[in-house]
């Protein structure tokens, strides 16, 4: 919440599409150009952090065809005070990003209490989480990701209590408001654990599975007629595809680049340095490798399921990749947390792998350590712009081109922050071990 209006790529077009989502008005948004391509507008210069000594810049915003509802839900917080609007809008995004989370710690259902928060803890911290209260829409299709199969298996526990129903119906309309990508895996996850949990037997389970496949190619096509955006997140061009040396590179790259979500190249500001990828993956492969053992087939087939839906969706990215690296996973991390999750759910095993508080203390403190050199490279690129990557350490004090107005300095939010996490993975760990076990039968 603390960051520059301009920090990364996506917020600027972002913001000026927020900006310009009820149309235009005086020292909002003015002079409405539509292209062929892409939209442009002026919006207050503040959202770019450039000072150019005019009040309205020119920015390309999103298209009338690819703008969701999350840029009209944002224009209600907008005002002629860009600063406050923007703070506001994070504000919101974090309280909801709270809320949610709360609600895992109160879950009375151990087995998806410590899924739940595993899945959190291991795959969205400590890089996704730093994009959850940016105003762009991926930040709602995130959170209605890893949240939706959590309150759907509540519901399924206990179908009685309007509270789950409310809160599964909410994780829907963030997908629905926000990114369409994020509600086709939202829709697709809910329907691997419908299939697995109702299932009568697993020969029937396979004959379910074929005839929901068979109405979801059927529902697909209709909606890509009458929606041009199904179409174009559905359409594959094989033939031009494979004659692309360039395209063929980036399949071959797919898994790296799956894993590149928990920040092992420097591709994207929103990624830290080296060492947090490979803590991050390496933590991710223990818990998972530790469910699998004496894996049972609701592991297995949830498993296969989501890494054959993982690749489709990242070949699907790479069609339209424009640039030399490949697509990073932070598109598809949902499904990871997913993955991490339901494995975890339907493990037979006992979880004192993640309760023990010896290890508890070991894997907090090595997702410490990430969370304070990722904080501390972002923050070194917003404070230090021209550095040339966002992890060189240039300086071990953040001070100077801090762009608050206020004594508070840089090196005290970092401090904060860096003392913060841990000290929230302490508590919500805790409150997890503490709890009686209550497994359904």
């Amino acid at each position: 919440m603390s960051s520059p209006l301009n920090v990364g790529f996506d917020p600027v077009f972002h913001l000026s599409t927020v900006w310009c989502a009820w149309g235009e008005k005086a020292h909002i948004c003015e002079n409405f150009k539509d292209g062929k391509d892409s939209n442009k507008a002026s919006v207050p210069s503040a959202l770019s952090g450039i000072e150019s000594g005019q009040s309205m810049l020119e920015q390309e915003i999103a298209t009338p065809n690819t703008r969701s509802l999350f840029y009209k839900v944002m224009r209600v917080f907008v005002t002629e005070n860009t600063v406050q609007s923007v703070f506001i809008m994070r504000f919101l995004n974090a309280l909801i990003v709270s809320m949610v989370f709360l609600q895992f710690l109160f879950i009375r259902n151990r087995k998806i209490q410590i899924a739940s928060l595993a899945s959190w803890s291991f795959t969205f911290v400590p890089i996704i989480i730093a994009t959850i209260t940016q105003v762009t829409p991926r930040s709602w299709s995130y959170l209605s990701g890893i949240g939706s199969w959590v309150f759907l298996l509540t519901v399924i526990e206990q179908p009685r209590k309007i509270k789950n129903w409310i809160l599964l119906g909410f994780c829907f309309l963030l997908a629905i408001f926000s990114r369409l990508d994020g509600f086709f895996m939202l829709t697709f996850t809910s329907a691997l654990i419908l299939a697995i949990i109702k299932r009568r037997s697993w020969p029937l389970l396979f004959k379910y599975s074929l005839l929901l496949f068979s109405a979801s190619i059927a529902v697909l096509e209709v909606l890509r007629v009458f929606i041009p955006r199904v179409g174009r997140y559905t359409t594959f061009n094989f033939g031009q595809t494979f004659l692309s040396g360039h395209t063929i590179f980036q399949i071959i790259h797919l898994p790296e680049n799956v894993f590149d979500s928990f920040g092992l190249g420097v591709r994207f500001h929103d990624l830290g340095p080296n060492l947090v990828g490979i803590i991050g993956m390496s933590l991710f492969i223990y818990v998972l490798t530790r469910a699998l053992v004496n894996a049972n087939k609701e592991q297995v087939f949830s498993m296969i399921g989501i890494i054959v839906f993982i690749f489709l969706a990242m070949f699907q990215i790479t069609l339209s990749w424009q640039e030399q690296t490949g697509p990073s996973g932070i598109y598809i991390v949902q499904l990871l947390s997913c993955l991490l999750g339901l494995t975890l759910y339907f493990s037979e095993n006992s979880y004192e792998f993640l309760t023990n508080s010896v290890n508890r203390i070991f894997l907090i403190s090595l997702l410490g350590i990430s969370h304070g050199l990722v904080l501390f490279s972002r923050m070194e690129w917003a404070v230090r712009p021209s550095s040339e990557l966002n992890d060189t350490y240039l300086n071990l004090s953040l001070n100077g081109g801090w762009w608050w107005n206020s004594p508070i300095g840089p090196n005290i939010v970092f401090l904060v922050g860096a003392i913060a996490f841990p000290a929230w993975l302490v508590v919500s760990w805790s409150v997890v071990s503490q709890t009686p076990a209550e497994v359904s039968s």
